[in-house]
């Protein structure tokens, strides 16, 4: 049949202009500085704003390799507002950005990129134990108990005792950050809980 685009059957139906793309890939270059490698990487999810058409055109899946410390958590942290960036500019409210991985630590190190760089819109779900602990403001509590508020609540006052006896030196910023999720937990409803992970572009969980 005809095309929408009036072009080949490969050729991908383009939802968001290109002029679009080209001028948020290069407000975020301009921001945060990626490598040629990285800036490749960044450049593939491009595609995933396209229909797919039946011989292809569209970067499904992207794998970047590198060894620790390469830069890949902060490639995947600076992808992740590329993103965020050009569903803003058409006015997507409801597309979600799901990080998952197997380890706790990789989830958290992405989102702690985005907090670093000023990017507040996400939500991490796990258990509040494996979390770091300067993501437990932006956190929710999963557990399959009935009683997950009390187990919640449970796991922080644990966190904060640790973190109050250890004779080390405490992180000021975390120990503030449990005190934080505890009274949090303590005065917010579960229903306004929900409705903050419901309404956040980014999600975490392992």
């Amino acid at each position: 049949g005809d095309q929408e685009d009036g072009g080949s059957g490969d050729k991908p139906l383009v939802l968001v202009d290109d002029e679009v793309l080209d001028q948020v890939e290069n407000e975020i270059q301009q921001q945060y500085g990626l490598n040629g490698d990285q800036l490749k990487v960044m450049r593939s999810a491009r595609s995933w704003f396209r229909v797919n058409g039946a011989t292809g055109g569209c970067q499904r899946i992207v794998l970047a390799q590198g060894v620790f410390g390469s830069g890949k958590s902060y490639t995947l942290a600076v992808t992740v507002v590329f993103l965020n960036a050009v569903l803003e500019k058409i006015g997507d409210h409801k597309t979600k950005i799901m990080i998952a991985s197997w380890t706790n630590v990789a989830v958290d190190r992405v989102l702690l990129v985005l907090l670093k760089f000023g990017f507040e819109n996400f939500h991490r779900v796990g258990s509040f134990k494996k979390i770091n602990k300067m993501l437990l403001p932006y956190s929710t509590h999963y557990s399959n108990s009935k009683n997950r508020d009390k187990e919640a609540l449970r796991e922080l006052e644990n966190i904060k005792q640790e973190l109050t006896a250890s004779e080390s030196t405490v992180c000021t910023s975390e120990l503030e950050s449990v005190i934080q999720s505890i009274e949090d937990l303590k005065t917010t409803s579960e229903q306004k809980r929900k409705d903050r992970l419901l309404k956040a572009r980014v999600v975490g969980s392992t």
